[in-house]
């Protein structure tokens, strides 16, 4: 199975809502709380792994496309 990332908080957001399969969320240690906790609680409550990791990191893995954290 190929690998697809899913990036900015309304995108992975709306894949939370529709059911769709997961594996990690990633999240800038950067960003700000009060915009992804929404996104931690509904992750939580479905079993997704949540990791904090370093902007450069998802600069990095994804580069050319705004995450937004």
């Amino acid at each position: 199975m190929e690998e697809e990332w899913i990036a900015g908080k309304h995108s992975v957001t709306e894949a939370l809502r529709s059911g769709r399969t997961i594996n990690k969320i990633w999240i800038a240690d950067t960003a700000q709380k009060h915009l992804t906790q929404p996104i931690i609680s509904e992750a939580k409550k479905l079993g997704i792994v949540i990791q904090h990791v370093d902007k450069r990191k998802l600069d990095q893995t994804v580069p050319g496309i705004q995450h937004q954290g």
